[in-house]
């Protein structure tokens, strides 16, 4: 016969077990759970890269029309009032602020988006920002962009090239692309 203090010993050592496992999954989780919101709170680098008009156009929607798929392929729902955009279509051709391994990947990647046949360009109402009407195919451009973690670049806004980068030429980034 088998005294009754081991017994009460394991037993609460089986338990005590149990309950660091289960400290130790929560835990796990709340480190995972805040990593994700740093990585989504802080804000990211905006960088500088050279780009080129390909063309500028004003683009009308019908009123049956409820959406239209932007430069990534995402459908982005037309607001009412909004039947009349402009467009500026445009292609990075330079990062000139980028280490040459990570300029020559943003490069490679540009070419396959050409190859692709998925043209940038940004978009707002109304008559566009006051350069849009001076800039045409050929011109320089400087882009504002960001990078995401996946290496995708996601242009935030042009200017064209002899204005101050950053400055965005009172032009503010379109809120639909500015998260």
């Amino acid at each position: 016969m088998t005294p009754a203090a081991p017994t009460g010993v394991l037993y609460k050592m089986r338990r005590l077990k149990r309950v660091a496992a289960t400290v130790g999954v929560i835990a796990a989780m709340c480190v995972a759970l805040l990593a994700l919101v740093i990585a989504n709170c802080l804000p990211r680098v905006v960088h500088r890269a050279t780009a080129v008009v390909i063309d500028k156009e004003y683009v009308t929607f019908d009123k049956s029309e409820l959406w239209f798929t932007d430069d990534d392929g995402r459908r982005t729902i037309i607001q009412p009032g909004e039947e009349r955009q402009w467009r500026l279509y445009f292609r990075l051709d330079d990062f000139p602020e980028r280490r040459s391994g990570t300029r020559n990947k943003l490069l490679a990647a540009e070419k396959d988006r050409e190859a692709e046949r998925r043209v940038r360009f940004l978009w707002g109402g109304g008559d566009g920002p006051e350069w849009l009407s001076s800039v045409n195919a050929g011109d320089k451009l400087m882009a504002v962009y960001q990078q995401s973690d996946g290496g995708d670049v996601e242009v935030l806004t042009v200017e064209p090239a002899e204005t101050t980068a950053l400055s965005f030429g009172g032009f503010e980034p379109h809120p639909k692309i500015c998260k």
